[in-house]
């Protein structure tokens, strides 16, 4: 583990998780404000929201959660576009279910920022250091070696 190039990336994979564990903790709280309101309640035991809806919300829920493991595993090959298009969906399912009131908008703005840093994060990954070519050749022998040759040759 030693390898610079290996401690870089597993560095880079645990800031990104670290933000992916902060956005998802963002929904949950943005959630958890909306469960006690009157409104929700109803809607909710209402069944007027259709069961498809609850297993999308369930999959975007899922979605910040399975990139914090990730992030610790995937290179910069995967990891920078997977970043980039969970982010896109992040972006577009809380652009599809609009802040009602001012903590929500709070919520919202703050797990906005925190994608877009992920997506800053993601586009700048640095690329791996290249792999050092071994050095040419540069040895001679001793100067006794040459000495000892002309000894052989006398002799």
């Amino acid at each position: 583990m030693s390898d610079p190039t290996s401690l870089a990336r597993l560095r880079h994979g645990a800031r990104l998780s670290s933000l992916w564990a902060f956005v998802l903790l963002c929904m949950l709280f943005r959630d958890m404000h909306e469960i006690p309101t009157k409104e929700f309640l109803e809607e909710a035991l209402s069944r007027t929201v259709p069961e498809w809806l609850f297993l999308v919300a369930g999959m975007v829920l899922t979605l910040p959660l399975l990139m914090v493991p990730l992030n610790g595993v995937f290179s910069r090959v995967w990891g920078r576009p997977t970043n980039l298009v969970a982010v896109l969906v992040m972006l577009a399912s809380a652009a599809s279910y609009p802040p009602g009131d001012l903590d929500d908008w709070w919520f919202a703005g703050v797990e906005a920022v925190g994608l877009l840093v992920i997506a800053w994060l993601a586009w700048s990954w640095p690329a791996p250091a290249p792999e050092a070519s071994p050095a040419p050749s540069t040895w001679e022998a001793p100067w006794w070696t040459d000495l000892q040759l002309d000894r052989d040759r006398a002799g």
